[in-house]
């Protein structure tokens, strides 16, 4: 078996005990009160556990010299590479069905939402 296949499958191992090991690492935290007239969502950790890692994206090219080509494949084996049109995405956050209001705010740069 070759070493990128043997490392891919420790890794994939790996990282399903970690999930179990680490469960709050990633994750994010809401507060929420009954007089609240907002939510407070604060991010911490590596991310959010899906995807591309961005420390080892950076470990496999430095420290293996793989190529960004390799780099997609192993986080994104079995998608092709593409242009697409620009188009609007969707994200549902379930948590927040059946709240009338939903107050977004962002101290970094400008923010757009539409509903």
């Amino acid at each position: 078996m070759p070493f990128k296949d043997r490392l891919k499958r420790f890794i994939a191992v790996f990282a399903v005990f970690a999930v179990f090991i680490f469960p709050d690492s990633a994750s994010a935290e809401v507060w929420h009160s009954d007089d609240a007239i907002g939510y407070i969502v604060h991010g911490t950790g590596y991310g959010h556990g899906r995807g591309m890692s961005q420390y080892g994206a950076y470990g496999w090219a430095v420290d293996y010299g793989w190529t960004w080509e390799e780099i997609l494949d192993f986080y994104y084996g079995g998608t092709v590479l593409a242009d697409v049109e620009n188009s609007d995405i969707r994200v549902r956050l379930t948590a927040w069905d059946n709240t009338e209001d939903v107050t977004l705010v962002s101290t970094s740069g400008p923010l757009t939402v539409t509903f």
